[in-house]
């Protein structure tokens, strides 16, 4: 399938006169890897082929961006018990309320991403990281916390380095221009994205903040001289933002629609017809939809819901390395508010259930029964 966008920027009060742009996405790389063993191997080599070495979240149903809708025969899977363990990190502001960032003004986050910095070091990662230190762990003592930016991050650092020493602190910040950018707390180390595997050489009891989208995959930061992981705990701080509006999203989200809803037929035009029908009404119910993330419908949650937790199980593989156990923890207010059906928990059921038994069995012979459990109960 072919979208096509049109986007009109009107220029002026009046609004007379504007620029006409147009964007056009195509060749979905899942839908097309779905399908390379059957239709691409046969119209490429003429014979059907095996499909050797597709990524550790390749089969995850429901997530528009990553599933690719194929049978697993084997996988090398990660499922140790007690590898990868999940709860909550929740934090408590003002009035003893949990403190929320996502789904906030722009102007609220700043403030309270600050708080939730200054709360998160008292209440919990503190003490946590002095455990560590003395337990035998120490050479693991390390804790990465997740925004979606470099501003927040940023906001997060200035809110910890208020309380505790700023030295203990490193930040990602973008290797371009420092326009616009937040000032660090006085001793707090900025890093750039080619710099984040120095952080394994920092002392014990330090904290690396970055955004996810740049350490959740390919990222490798390793006790120096060993093969094992210098990242014991994962604090994901704001919940990702939700961006099924997105054209690349968008178009994600009918293919998969498309894929699902065709099945081998002696009829092949028939099929196409079918799937070319239920892109449409997948693109056209996600363009009615409320951009709002507790306003979406709750497949629609659930869809955008199971995106992250192939984000976040791949997160958790940066603290994975050697074997080595990784806690992660949900940080953000938003994760735990079971307001309009939209806290992680629920959402995570409500997706698990709505798969086969078969989907089930093979998600927990991939990502384990402790894991899928944490995911499931009530944190």
């Amino acid at each position: 399938y072919l979208l096509f966008g049109f986007r009109i920027t009107r220029d002026g009060d009046e609004g007379t006169a504007g620029e006409l742009s147009v964007q056009a996405i195509a060749g979905d790389p899942h839908t097309t890897t779905a399908q390379l063993a059957g239709t691409v191997a046969l119209a490429a080599a003429g014979h059907e082929r095996i499909v050797v070495g597709l990524s550790a979240t390749a089969f995850f149903p429901g997530a528009a961006r990553e599933h690719v809708h194929v049978p697993v025969t084997w996988a090398m899977t990660d499922a140790a018990p007690g590898g990868v363990t999940a709860a909550s990190g929740e934090v408590l502001g003002k009035e003893m309320k949990s403190i929320t960032i996502a789904g906030r003004s722009d102007a609220v986050k700043e403030l309270e991403l600050e708080e939730l910095g200054r709360r998160l070091w008292s209440n919990r990662l503190e003490a946590l990281l002095n455990t560590a230190m003395r337990d035998g762990r120490r050479d693991r003592a390390r804790a990465l916390l997740v925004g979606n930016s470099y501003r927040q991050c940023a906001r997060l650092a200035r809110g910890i380095g208020e309380i505790a020493d700023p030295r203990r602190l490193s930040v990602a910040v973008s290797a371009g221009p420092g326009s616009g950018r937040i000032p660090l707390p006085p001793g707090a180390q900025p890093l750039t994205a080619d710099e984040f595997e120095t952080f394994g050489h920092t002392r014990p009891g330090q904290v690396l903040i970055a955004p996810l989208s740049r350490v959740a995959r390919g990222l490798n930061i390793l006790v120096p001289g060993q093969q094992i992981s210098a990242i014991a705990s994962i604090w994901v701080c704001v919940r990702p933002v939700a961006q099924v509006h997105e054209p690349a999203e968008l178009f994600a989200s009918f293919n998969s629609a498309a894929v699902r809803a065709g099945q081998p037929s002696g009829n092949p035009a028939a099929v196409l017809d079918e799937q070319r029908k239920a892109a449409h009404n997948r693109l056209y119910w996600i363009l009615r939809s409320d951009q709002r993330f507790s306003l979406l419908p709750r497949a629609l949650k659930a869809e955008v819901v199971a995106g992250m937790l192939v984000d976040f199980i791949q997160l958790a593989g940066r603290a994975r390395r050697g074997g080595t156990p990784v806690e992660l923890y949900f940080v953000d207010g938003a994760f735990h508010d079971p307001r309009l059906s939209s806290d992680l928990a629920s959402l995570v059921r409500y997706h698990y259930e709505s798969l086969s038994a078969p989907e089930r069995a093979v998600m927990r012979r991939i990502y384990g029964d402790a894991l899928v459990d944490d995911l499931l109960r009530e944190h």
